[in-house]
């Protein structure tokens, strides 16, 4: 099988590959270029850059060289414009394009087809979606092809391979060149090559063969390539025609009708339109969440509040809605279903459904955030435009300072020197300079809010704009001074060598950044790597370039001016840059060392999920070694660890959530690596699901086949112990009885498994069938999903019914889901469905088995039944045998009775129980045979003697014979009743019986018991009355009926009785000689012709013979053997007689007649006996023979339908449990063979007695049945073993061979290296080594691969032994099977397909050894030529070095021979010249020697490890020494001697240059003092120029630097002032005597002043450094707290003035506002603090000042010359900063006093609320009082009575003394109301309403009750 799929995928490759190439050059065409082979011609690139630049219409760069680098880098451009193009490449390097690869070049290939030509189809399916690529693709067929009998589009392979689908595609669009009637769907080859015919005329290429699809799978890519064409031709999908195209189909007509039944009706109507309703609403809504057209003008929170209340409000009840819809759909797909009919095709799917409402749900969350996004960004751009507002206003200010500085320097200007002037344009370029850089900040900023729609943004920008001109205004100005003129322009020149190298670090570092950030941070982990390498890289790279940043800066230190401000300028843009760089660049190593951690463990979890995957999808649930417990525990395990890997893969996840978050430049692969995350532990989680359902089933059914196979154990082990152990051949009674007692025990045992069957035929019909997972399928089969599976190309659900195509695959199956989808799933996700029919077999069988283990049961009882009755008798007979008289005259006489009564009642069942079974065609006859007969006869025979003789010793002894007769033929009574006892028990034990043949043996029985002559007549005749009248015989409850009595009975009866009358008749002469010899002779006549009758009878038999036949024969024998029992009385008479004879007198003739006569009838009885008896055997071995021999064939053709073997694992699997099956059910039928051939032994026995005709064809027929028989059994057992065997070896043999395969495919990538051979000889012999230790071990791997080779050999070898003995069983077999009828194709035999496979291998490996010896010899020519190319060059080298040897020598001569050197000038100068010419012959020499010494060590250092001996090297070096010592030789020759020549000449010419030199030296020396002299004096005027220090900060930083720029240029000075004073000293000391007095002390008061004066300058300058730096931080830190305390006093004093203005009219306002107060007041108190520090700083910086002051004035007067120190005038002291001070001070005060005033202002009027409230408060309870009492005696009516007018006038009085009384209360109320008033005016309404208006008009009230005016 594993063949056969590397044979499809072998096809389906090179199918592939002929469609791939064709495809290929149909774009090729574009560019004029053709190819033949896809793998070879894509390995230079080239063509493969062309396809891509004809397919995309890009130009590709690409490399012209042919050698494999420029073949690699060809490839890996055509990659990474694919990267580019975002084309995805799995694991496709350029290496193995490059190599020739054919599966990723294929792949590819396959991968360009899908992105330009498949990617882009885009179909519009039903309900309005856009389907793209393949879904798409597939949508449009079957679109296309819809209405086309017999044309089912469901996948791209076996729905085309008819051909009738690319038929239907061009009928519907052309129908004009297609006759599709006239098609037949048989002929495939015919259909296709009609299709693609016509589909090549109207524009198709013709990429496909009908050989090419139609096969048993064809490939899909190739298809979906070619349907991609049609595609491109015919995009639109036209109006069906009216009527539509018919095919001729070769199907039945209910098939026909069937498969157009469509399901229509008011119902899926009804449905359509629900579902089409929700669908709509699904697509609108989810087009408004798509909807992004919002701007940042946009109401975001209405949109919110829409998005909200769709949320909770309208999508849970369409959800409702949805569901509902969903369940109408499957009900009603259910009833049609069950219906056979099929949906109508436009009615929407309910996936359909469900997929668009996740898309709802997707788009609604994606609106949410897109919202939140917005709004973020919304309030980001207004709190930037905010800002940027700001800034505008500040930079507005910044350029009015500007421009009123440029006024104030302008109006001043002529009072300022030059300097000063300087100094106040560096201060105005510099606020120039800052406020051009806010204005580019601004510019940022705006740029950002254009972008993001900001809607003030062009506003703003106009503002900039306008600070950008009005800028460029104020850069233009011209400042004149009294001496000089200082005009600023915007050019400044700058020394180029400065500004070419900052510019290129600019560049360089702008470059960067850019290569930076579009650099790829990788896909997968070798890319994200190499990206993290790269950064790495660029960070150490960066790193390091930083020192050209650092000199930029330092060369910016050494410019000064304008040209150091623009310099600097440059510097900080670079510096800026640089740094933005280096953020960059760590940047990037930390995202890609996060990328790389992250994807590291994800692909670890990747790694760790795969790896379960391949183990629990691989796992072969239907083996029969599955070992489910183990599989339990390894399910309970997984499980442990996907909970223990849970939280590490949550955190992972996490991890990779967070940066995608955080916007991590790596998201895309991160959520990619996620997403496959996800998918794959959701897969995980389904499969260990799925792993549990399989588990469950699994285990149900294996214990299912366990519980059979222990039922089916158990019922062997029974039929075996009941065929041994309870089939005894002899036994004890004790024995047998203890059988039947265990015999019962066993009955229980076997009926309890009659449950356990129950449940298992119950089971059976629920068993899964997991055998038929590893079965080939004949047919399509269902079968159900047991967990969720979402692949590429399919996705099932849990519980979904699919449609099982192919499961050759051990993995994957081809299935078929609802929507008529067709892809590959893994094996594991489905279940097939039960029943299994083995179980429901195995069952049945276990059935059959029970009741054939009851019947043998209850046959086996009988037979040890029988056996016990046998030995009952054997013990009564013997018992019997060996009584004496005398024991039988003292037993009792109820003994005898009871002895007599059981024996014969025992011999009469056991004979009726024989004749039962015999009859019924079963072996039993064993128990009764003629021999126990004639005991039991003789037994009855001696008991009647002995009861005769015990009879005759009581009565008178009778002379005469007759006499003595007739007493004896008179029985006694007891006697009579022993006889009578007898024959009831013979006719109670054939009472009961129905058949016909009891009736003969009871007269049978009856004559044997009465088989003496003692019988009297009356006896007989009460034993006729008895039968014939039905009565009970001796009190029995045994009855007959005289109907069931028949003719035969009675004929026997009426015999008996004649004879009995006969025999008392013929009692006188029984003593008569000449009657009893006549008698005798009569009776030995008769019996010789009962002989001669029973021998013709025997003789007329012809075996083998039907079962009538035997029946009617047994019937004659048994009849002709009642018959002679008949006469037994008769003969009885006779031998009695004879024996009285002999006993009264001896004659020889008396006794030879008593032999003859006993001989006779022995005989004869004998031969009737053994013939009945053997016939009746007959009867049962023909009967088992037959059955026999049907089971004997049934089991031969089950041998002779099995295949040879295969050499396929599954195929053996098979024939093995097939024999399995087979041998299982050998062992019952044994037990009817053994039986068989025991038959056949005891028919053969009984032979000797009663011989046969053809008796030995039955015996023939036996034997040849019993070899069969045996043949079955040693076929099976040996087929077993060696299939068993043979699959071990083929298992063997795979692994080896596979092993070995790959090792060789290995070994052919290995051999690829070796065909590009370096022509370095090194390389060469390294190559050469490495072949031969690859020859090496590809000969060592020879003993493996014949060890695949025997093993193969061993297999075949197996086969050919199990093929050759089935071949020649079959042959056995002709004989007895027609086997004409039941041939076969010949199939390929397994030896065969190992014999080709183990050729292939052999092949294969010779192959690779000849390719490597091959390749051994070509390295060894290519070293061979290059040593000869060595010997070559070494010869030539050494013949130069000889040649520049030989020229060292003959120079060396010529030197030594030179003249003696002259002490003359012109002859010195003579020879001078010409040793000159020689030295520059020498120098010239130089160079060629030197080229020959590298020369040399070149060739030393090439070859010296190659093929340079030691002895070569050794020479060489040794001449290149020679030569090199030489040339040493003559240069030291010759420098020698021109050293002595310019001696001598310099001696001659040295006193005359020596004055002229020292004065030339004075001269420098002085000069040089004299230059830096005046450079001092220049430094000291400027360093006295300074002014004392600012005391502004913008002025003190311009002072410091450019006391820093003197001072540096000091600290430059300070080498050449050192130097020159070095030079003035040396000078002195060498030549100071040598000059005049004058010189001498010019040269020493120039070198103290130099000294002197720097060392002052030195020290001055790093003091006003030092001073200056310290003041600046002193200044700074001023107007920082100054600042800060200032704004903190104004804020202050603010809220004092709210606080005072503000007072509040109510007092707990008032009350709170003191409160705040007090907090201002304990503020302050801390602010004094702070005011202490502001001041300490201050004073601080004022003494530095004053220092400073004093430091420049100590200066000029010490170290300027006074007339030079009085150009300076005397600047006034500084008092801003006290003066801030204290301003600062007095603010403080009077603020703090305001605090104070404020305090005492709100504690006034708080002190005046108290005293208001307190008496309004006072009047008003007042009030409400008398208002109630008023109000009361205002109520009270006028009395009548004078008294009672009276007191009513005394309470008015008492009211008006209160009211009058408390007037003074309102009083002070007013009077506080007014004090309150004047303290606080803004209270005086309040005051005058409450007490004018509601006061005042209370009182009137009071006072006046009667005025209603008021």
């Amino acid at each position: 099988m594993e063949r056969l799929r590397t044979r499809d995928f072998y096809e389906r490759d090179e199918v592939q590959k002929k469609t791939f190439t064709k495809w290929v050059n149909q774009n090729l065409r574009k560019v004029n270029k053709k190819i033949s082979d896809l793998y070879k011609d894509f390995r230079d690139g080239h063509n493969l850059i062309s396809l891509l630049e004809a397919l995309s219409g890009e130009k590709i760069p690409r490399e012209r060289g042919r050698l494999r680098v420029h073949r690699l880098q060809n490839v890996g451009n055509a990659l990474k414009f694919l990267q580019q193009k975002k084309v995805m490449l799995v694991n496709i390097r350029s290496d193995e394009i490059v190599n020739g690869n054919p599966k990723l070049t294929l792949g590819l290939v396959w991968t360009i087809i899908l992105h330009f030509q498949i990617s882009d189809i885009v179909v519009e399916s039903h309900v309005g979606e856009q389907v793209q690529a393949k879904d798409g693709l597939m949508f449009w067929a079957k679109c296309v092809t819809e209405g086309y009998p017999g044309v089912t589009i469901n996948n791209f392979g076996q729905s085309w391979r008819d051909g009738l689908a690319f038929n239907a595609v061009l009928h519907r669009n052309r129908p004009d060149l297609i006759d599709f009637k006239s098609l037949n769907p048989r002929n495939h080859r015919g259909n296709l090559e009609n299709a693609f015919s016509v589909a090549e005329t109207v524009g198709v290429p013709r990429l496909l063969d009908p050989e090419d699809v139609d096969v048993a799978s064809p490939d899909e890519k190739s298809i979906l390539m070619y349907v991609s064409s049609l595609y491109d031709v015919f995009p639109k999908v036209p109006p069906p025609p009216v009527q539509q195209a018919t095919v001729t189909t070769h199907t039945s007509s209910e098939q026909h009708s069937s498969a157009t039944v469509t399901a229509t009706g008011p119902v899926w109507e009804a449905y359509q339109q629900e579902a089409r309703t929700l669908m709509d609403w699904i697509q609108k809504t989810t087009m408004k969440m798509d909807d992004r057209s919002f701007d940042q003008h946009a109401d975001i929170k209405k949109l919110q509040s829409e998005l909200t209340q769709l949320r909770s409000q309208d999508v849970p009840a369409k959800l409702a809605e949805l569901r509902k819809t969903v369940a109408k759909y499957h009900k009603l797909d259910t009833e049609l279903h069950k219906t056979g009919q099929m949906r109508p095709p436009s009615v929407v799917h309910a996936r359909e459904l469900e997929s668009a409402w996740e898309k709802l749900i997707t788009a609604e969350q994606q609106r949410e955030t897109a919202l939140q996004v917005l709004l973020s960004k919304s309030r980001h751009l207004s709190e930037l435009g905010q800002k940027i507002s700001d800034q505008i206003q500040t930079v507005n200010s910044d350029l009015d300072s500007v421009d009123t500085q440029i006024k104030e320097v302008k109006g001043n200007s002529g009072r300022m020197t030059a300097a000063d002037i300087k100094n106040n344009i560096d201060v105005i370029e510099g606020n120039l300079m800052t406020c051009k850089n806010n204005i580019r900040t601004l510019f940022s900023n705006v740029q950002q809010l254009k972008e993001g729609q900001y809607e003030g943004w062009k506003d703003l920008l106009k503002r900039v704009e306008d600070l950008e001109k009005r800028v460029s205004s104020i850069e233009t100005y011209k400042i004149t001074g009294q001496a000089n003129v200082v005009t600023q322009t915007v050019t400044i020149q700058i020394d180029p060598k400065l500004l070419a190298p900052i510019s290129e670090h600019i560049n360089w570092v702008q470059n960067k950044s850019a290569e930076i950030s579009k650099t790829s941070y990788g896909t997968d982990l070798t890319s994200i790597q190499n990206a993290l390498s790269k950064a790495r890289f660029d960070e150490k790279a960066i790193k390091a370039y930083k020192s050209n940043v650092d000199r930029c800066r330092h060369n910016c230190n050494m410019l000064k001016g304008a040209e150091r401000e623009h310099y600097s300028e440059l510097v900080v843009k670079l510096e800026e840059a640089f740094k933005q760089l280096v953020d960059i660049a760590n940047k990037r190593c930390r995202d890609a060392e996060v990328l790389q951690q992250f994807v590291e463990d994800a692909t670890e979890e990747l790694m760790w999920l795969d790896g379960k995957e391949d183990q629990e999808a691989a796992r072969d649930w239907s083996a029969k070694n599955l070992d489910v417990e183990e599989l339990e525990k390894h399910h309970m395990s997984l499980l442990r660890e996907i909970e223990t890997r849970e939280k590490p893969f949550n955190a992972i996840l996490e991890r990779g959530q967070k940066y995608v978050l955080n916007h991590h430049p790596g998201s895309e692969t991160m959520r990619a690596y996620m997403t496959t995350m996800q998918s794959q532990w959701s897969w995980l989680i389904q499969l260990s699901a799925s792993m549990e359902t399989q588990l469950k089933y699994a285990a149900e059914y294996h214990q299912f086949f366990n519980d059979a196979r222990n039922c089916e154990q158990r019922m062997i082990q029974f039929k075996e112990e009941l065929n041994s152990r309870y089939s005894p051949v002899e036994a004890t009674v004790e024995e047998i009885n203890h059988l039947l007692l265990e015999m019962e025990d066993m009955k229980d045992k076997i009926l309890q498994l009659k449950s356990v069957l129950e449940d298992l035929a119950k089971s059976s019909h629920e068993v899964v069938p997991l055998k038929q997972r590893r079965q080939p399928l004949t047919g399509r089969m269902t079968v159900y999903a047991i967990c969720n599976y979402t692949g590429i190309d399919m996705s099932v659900s849990s519980g979904e019914e699919c449609v099982l195509l192919d499961n050759s695959d051990r993995l994957k199956w081809r299935v078929i889901n609802t929507v008529g989808r067709e892809g590959t799933v893994p094996g594991i996700v489905f279940m097939i469905p039960p029943p299994y029919e083995g179980a429901i077999r195995l069952a049945k069988r276990l059935e059959v088995q029970f009741q054939e283990s009851l019947t043998l049961w209850s046959t086996t009882n009988t037979k040890l039944n029988q056996l016990l009755k046998r030995q009952q008798i054997m013990q009564d007979v013997e018992t019997v045998k060996h009584m004496t008289l005398h024991e039988y005259e003292n037993t009792s006489m109820q003994r005898r009775v009871e002895m007599t009564y059981v024996m014969n009642g025992n011999t009469q069942h056991l004979k009726h129980e024989t004749s039962t079974v015999s009859k019924n065609g079963d072996a039993g006859q064993d128990f009764i045979t003629s021999e126990l007969l004639r005991e039991v006869e003789g037994c009855n025979l001696l008991i009647d003697e002995m009861a005769a003789r015990t009879n005759a010793q009581d009565k008178p002894k009778v002379e005469e014979t007759i006499t003595s007769s007739t007493v004896t033929v008179e029985q006694s009574s007891v006697q009579s009743m022993h006889r009578k006892t007898v024959l009831f028990q013979v006719t109670q034990s054939h009472a009961s019986s129905e058949s016909p043949d009891s009736k003969f043996n009871i007269a049978d029985s009856i004559a044997h018991s009465n088989g003496s002559l003692d019988l009297c007549d009356q006896e007989v005749q009460d034993i006729t009355a008895h039968i014939q009248q039905g009565e009970e015989l001796d009190n029995s409850n045994v009855t007959f009926n005289p109907e069931d009595v028949d003719n035969d009975l009675e004929n026997e009866l009426d015999s008996l009785s004649n004879l009995l009358d006969e025999m008392c008749s013929e009692g006188a002469k029984r003593l008569d000689p000449y009657t009893l010899n006549e008698d005798i002779t009569k009776f030995l006549k008769k019996l010789q012709e009962l002989q001669e009758k029973l021998s013709q009878e025997l003789q007329t038999v012809k075996l083998p013979a039907d079962q009538e036949t035997m029946m009617g024969m047994q019937d004659n024998v048994t009849t002709f053997h009642s018959n002679l029992a008949s006469l037994q009385p008769r003969y009885d008479r006779l031998r009695l007689n004879l024996e009285e004879a002999l006993k009264k007198e001896d004659q020889p003739e008396t006794k030879d007649q008593l032999v003859v006569l006993l001989d006779t009838w022995e005989k004869l009885y004998s031969m009737s006996s053994a013939a009945a008896e053997r016939i009746s055997e007959i009867s049962v071995v023909q009967a088992s023979l037959g059955r026999a021999r049907e089971v004997v064939e049934n089991c031969e053709h089950s041998l002779l339908d099995q295949d040879g073997m295969s050499a396929d694992l599954d195929k053996i699997q098979v024939q093995y449990d097939t024999l399995q099956e087979l041998q299982r059910t050998l062992p019952p039928f044994q037990v009817v063979i053994d039986q068989l051939v025991k038959s056949t032994i005891k028919v053969r026995r009984l032979s000797q007695r009663a011989p046969l005709p053809d008796d030995h064809t039955l015996q023939k027929d036996v034997n040849e049945v019993k070899l069969r028989w045996d043949d079955v059994c040693v076929q099976t057992h040996e087929r077993l073993m060696r299939l068993d065997l043979a699959s071990d070896k083929l298992q063997e043999m795979t692994e080896y061979l596979t092993r070995e395969s790959n090792w060789i495919s290995e070994a052919a990538v290995t051999l690829l290296k070796f065909e590009i051979i370096d022509h370095d000889i090194l390389t060469v012999q390294q190559q050469y080594h490495a072949a031969r230790l690859f020859n090496a071990e590809v000969e060592n791997r020879w003993p493996k691969v014949e060890d695949v080779l025997k093993k193969g050999s061993s297999f075949i070898d197996e086969v050919n032994v199990y093929d050759a003995a089935q071949d020649s069983y079959a042959k056995q077999l002709e004989e007895f099977h027609d086997l004409t009828a039941t041939k076969r194709p010949r199939i390929e035999s397994g030896a065969e397909v190992v014999q080709k496979e183990l050729e292939i291998f052999k092949t294969r490996y010779e192959e690779l050894s000849m390719n490597v010896t091959e390749k051994i010899e070509v390295i060894d020519s290519v070293g061979k030529q290059l040593n000869a190319e060595y010997d070559r060059e070494y010869r030539t080298i050494c013949q130069v070095v000889s040649d520049k040897s030989y020229w060292v020598t003959i120079t060396q001569q010529k030197l030594k021979t030179l003249e003696p050197i002259s002490s003359d000038l012109q002859t010195l100068t003579f020879q001078k010249d010409k040793l000159k010419s020689f030295t520059e012959d020498i120098s010239y020499h130089e160079v060629p020697i030197s080229e020959t010494t590298l020369r040399v060590e070149k060739f030393i250092k090439l070859n010296q490890d190659k093929h340079m001996k030691p002895e070569q090297q050794k020479e060489i070096k040794e001449k290149i020494k020679g030569l090199q010592d030489g040339y040493r030789s003559v240069v030291s020759l010759a420098n020698d001697r021109m050293q002595k020549i310019e001696d001598a000449h310099q001696h001659l010419m040295a006193e005359k240059k020596e004055l002229s030199l020292v004065d030339n030296n004075f001269q420098e020396v002085y000069a040089a003092g004299h230059l830096l002299l005046k450079w001092l004096s220049d430094t000291e005027h400027a360093m006295g120029s300074h002014q004392p220090q600012s005391e502004q900060v913008q002025p003190l930083n311009e002072q410091l630097n450019k006391m820093k720029a003197l001072k540096d240029d000091i600290n430059a000075h300070e080498k050449p002032i050192k130097s020159s004073v070095d030079n003035i000293q040396k000078f002195m000391n060498t030549s100071g005597q040598k000059i005049t007095r004058e010189n001498h002390g010019a040269l020493h008061d120039l070198q103290k002043q130099l000294y002197s004066r720097f060392d002052v300058l030195q020290n001055q300058a790093d003091e006003r450094v030092q001073h200056l730096t310290s003041a600046l931080d002193y200044l700074r830190n001023f107007d920082h707290d100054l600042a800060k305390f200032e704004h903190w006093l104004g804020k202050t004093s603010h809220d004092i003035d709210g606080l005072v203005s503000d007072a509040g009219r109510d007092i707990s306002v008032l009350k709170r506002q003191q409160t705040q107060l007090q907090g201002i007041a304990s503020d302050m108190n801390v602010r004094k603090s702070h005011l202490a520090i502001v001041q300490d700083t201050g004073q601080r910086f004022i003494e530095d000042s004053k220092v400073y002051k004093q430091m420049l004035y100590d200066f000029r007067n010490t170290a300027l010359p006074s007339q030079f120190n009085r150009m300076f005038s005397e600047a006034p002291d500084a008092t801003g900063i006290q003066d801030r001070l204290v301003q600062l001070d007095n603010d403080f005060t009077q603020v703090e006093q305001k605090c104070g005033n404020a305090s005492k202002r709100l504690d006034f009027l708080i002190t005046k609320h108290q005293y208001y409230n307190k008496s309004l408060e006072s009047a008003m309870r007042w009030l409400d009082a008398t208002e109630k009492a008023m109000s009361k005696l205002m109520q009270e009516p006028i009395a009548a009575e004078t008294q009672t007018v009276q007191e009513q006038t005394e309470k008015f009085k008492a009211f008006n003394d209160d009211v009058i009384k408390h007037s003074k209360d309102i009083e002070d109320l007013k009077d506080t109301g007014r004090e309150l008033s004047d303290a606080q005016p803004e209270v005086k309404s309040d005051v005058q309403k409450t007490v004018g208006m509601n006061i005042g008009f209370r009182i009137m009230a009071l006072v006046y009750p009667n005025e209603t005016n008021f």
